[in-house]
């Protein structure tokens, strides 16, 4: 295998691209372009991946690696200042599979599309609007025919300095999703949540969330604060609330205590989980600790 790089510069534009050969099979390409003129910046980017191209992960039909495989692309993006107080940001995303995966009957195609404000108030708050939609092709199990789906997001977010150590954040999120001709499925989820450095060794975190989707499609994804080595990006769905709360106290010279405890109930069901882990109740309560040492 060989590869074969190059990039060209020139005061505020750069273009570079990189081509892969690997033996007999269709080689791996890519080009990139870069704009930046200051106030504004912009990119794209284009690729094409053979479905015989063996990735550092593994082959096409693997789908577990964090490198494209098996596909072609483009990806372009802007990002910029208007005006000083306002940021602009937005992206399009555009890929086609060149072969079928496990998952898949036939190759398939998808689109994503991002655009985000966000304003600086004279306040100290900031207030952010964003919209994002991905649509996906899919496939019936006879693999007779094609249908796509859709998922549109709004999201609306003020967060606000109070001081140098307090801040509260709102947000609201709606999520639209639609498959093929059957109809539109929706989710609502709203937030307050408050970060607190109470202290120079002692900082609190706080959330109330309520939401309400109509089912597993129309979810809304939320990320919460944890313990080191614990990640939670919660997929919020049906009708429910919640609560959290996070202390990080360092206490003693280089030993740091984590400790986070989580409240959720969900209306109208009996039952949470499944399995090994399901729950007989409409509640769930959990508790998350760590004893950090530094050496």
């Amino acid at each position: 295998m060989y590869s074969l790089f190059a990039r060209w510069h020139k005061s505020d534009f750069t273009l570079q691209g990189e081509l892969v050969k690997q033996k007999t099979v269709e080689p791996a390409i890519s080009m990139q372009m870069l704009v930046n003129s200051g106030r504004w910046q912009a990119g794209g980017k284009w690729w094409r991946i053979s479905k015989e191209f063996q990735s550092p992960f593994g082959h096409a039909f693997a789908r577990s690696g964090y490198f494209p495989q098996a596909e072609t692309g483009f990806y372009a993006a802007l990002s910029g200042k208007p005006l000083p107080a306002l940021q602009l940001d937005g992206y399009w995303l555009l890929r086609n599979d060149l072969w079928r995966t496990w998952n898949t009957p036939l190759p398939a195609n998808s689109r994503e599309a991002f655009v985000q404000a966000k304003l600086k108030l004279s306040t100290g708050g900031e207030l952010s609007l964003r919209w994002q939609q991905n649509r996906n092709e899919d496939f019936l199990q006879s693999a007779d025919r094609r249908f796509e789906t859709r998922r549109q997001r709004w999201r609306l977010q003020y967060r606000h300095r109070m001081n140098s150590h307090l801040f509260i954040t709102s947000r609201i999120e709606k999520v639209y999703y639609r498959s093929g001709n059957d109809g539109q499925r929706t989710g609502f989820s709203f937030y307050e949540d408050i970060s607190w450095q109470a202290a120079d060794n002692f900082h609190l975190s706080a959330r109330f969330s309520s939401f309400k989707t109509e089912d597993f499609n129309s979810r809304i994804y939320e990320y919460e604060a944890d313990v080191p080595g614990s990640f939670s990006n919660i997929a919020n769905y049906g009708n429910g609330v919640k609560a959290y709360f996070r202390i990080r106290w360092n206490f003693f010279r280089n030993l740091t205590l984590y400790f986070k405890y989580r409240w959720l109930r969900y209306d109208g069901v009996t039952s949470i989980g499944s399995g090994d882990n399901e729950i007989e109740e409409d509640t769930r309560q959990d508790i998350h600790a760590l004893l950090n040492y530094s050496f």
